[in-house]
């Protein structure tokens, strides 16, 4: 799941490393000769092992099944670890129940698990369904066990919004939908958009991706384009591919506009960005 809308659902904490690489800059680094006890933890030989400056584990790759903080942790699991030597990120070897804070459970499959430095559940792959989110996809949670993210399982209203099941769903630590990732395609008014999308706080559709061209406030945005509209309606920003085509040898080359409009729909800014390749396609063998 975790591809809501947002660069890194999680920005004051380290990203999920198997999204992005997330390798500690100030660890030590070396290569296991052989399985190595390290602390409470079996590392596998041949993986790299991380440590910081007073020796505590940081990372490793577990050499085989064991039992970390009462999870079944998997064996082979790429594992990441807080300061206090709790486990932060790694893999289940059987699904595994957690109960949160408000004395509810939830059933995680065997998969990638990311745990809060106070032992909380931050990130799971759901065994079974949970409230609106679908079994078998990612559900993030903030400390107080309320949903951050999930995937729908279930055709739901996001803001103003209908959306289809499977979309990609982010709240606020109100429980206010914030934002998401479209399964497919839908119309909000005149407009076709897909892909990610964010509502303002009163519902209204807030930035949005075109999947047919539109006209907006008199001016004509092509298929991709990426809008900002106010929480009135009004458009506030685009940018958009405007132009492009080959050079005499094939290189292809492309302008990307981004312009920003008064509440009239007039341009009161407007930056082109050129991008042209050094070097032509190969010819079809």
């Amino acid at each position: 799941m975790l591809a809501v809308a947002h660069a890194d659902p999680l920005p004051d904490a380290p990203a999920f490393c198997e999204l992005t690489p997330c390798l500690p800059n100030n660890a030590h680094r070396r290569m296991l000769a052989r399985d190595e006890m390290i602390g409470r933890v079996a590392c596998k030989h041949g993986a790299e092992v991380g440590s910081d400056a007073a020796g505590n584990l940081m990372y490793c790759t577990t050499a085989r099944a064991q039992t970390l903080d009462d999870l079944p942790v998997a064996a082979d699991a790429y594992s990441l670890f807080h300061p206090d030597g709790r486990v932060y990120q790694t893999h289940l070897a059987r699904p595994h129940a957690f109960t949160l804070r408000d004395g509810s459970a939830v059933d995680c499959a065997a998969d990638l698990v990311a745990i809060a430095d106070d032992g909380s559940l931050m990130w799971c792959t759901l065994r079974v369904a949970r409230g609106v989110a679908r079994a078998g996809t990612g559900l993030l949670l903030f400390p107080s066990g309320a949903v951050r993210a999930a995937t729908l399982d279930a055709p739901a209203t996001v803001g103003r919004l209908r959306v289809p099941a499977g979309t990609s769903v982010e709240w606020d630590d109100r429980g206010v939908a914030i934002g998401g990732d479209l399964a497919t395609p839908i119309a909000v008014g005149n407009l076709h958009i897909r892909g990610g999308f964010a509502v303002h706080g009163n519902g209204a559709l807030h930035t949005l991706e075109l999947d047919e061209a539109a006209t907006v406030q008199r001016h004509d945005f092509p298929v991709d384009a990426h809008l900002e509209l106010r929480d009135d309606g009004t458009l506030a920003a685009a940018t958009w591919e405007s132009a492009r085509g080959f050079m005499i040898h094939g290189e292809p080359w492309s302008d990307t506009t981004t312009a920003t409009f008064d509440r009239d729909g007039k341009t009161t800014s407007s930056v082109t960005k050129h991008w042209q390749s050094m070097v032509a396609p190969h010819p079809p063998r």
